[in-house]
């Protein structure tokens, strides 16, 4: 199996694996994240960690209201609002990674790196 590296979509490189001359299989940089660092404050993991709680909550309602057949409006009325929660979750992250990981980076002169990576994560949480 031959190894070498290349540049994902955000520029990080990582390692790719090929079995065969032409399959190839992209493996993700295992740092402490995707990209090598954790979260950095401790307020932005726990209020994150509180919401998702309570967002676990309304799953387990909701698959209580699908098993008893409850009306399918307020089903759908649930989901709307579990999804919204967890919309609020990412925004939460998000701006706590703009605020550290990503000012960070311009204050050290690797803005490029990082704007491609928010870059790149805007796009999958627009989708």
């Amino acid at each position: 199996m031959s190894t070498n590296q290349r540049k994902n979509r955000a520029g990080i490189f990582e390692k790719s694996h090929s079995n065969s001359g032409n399959v190839n299989v992209l493996i993700p940089n295992r740092g402490i994240g995707i990209y090598g660092r954790k979260m950095a404050k401790e307020n932005i993991k726990t209020n994150s960690l509180a919401r998702l709680k309570k967002i676990e909550g309304q799953i387990r309602g909701i698959q209580k209201m699908i098993e008893n057949d409850r009306y399918c409006i307020d089903i759908i009325n649930q989901i709307s609002a579990a999804r919204k929660a967890l919309y609020m979750v990412s925004l939460i992250v998000m701006k706590g990674h703009l605020d550290t990981c990503v000012s960070d980076s311009i204050k050290a002169g690797q803005s490029d790196k990082k704007s491609n990576e928010l870059i790149d994560a805007l796009y999958r949480f627009a989708k």
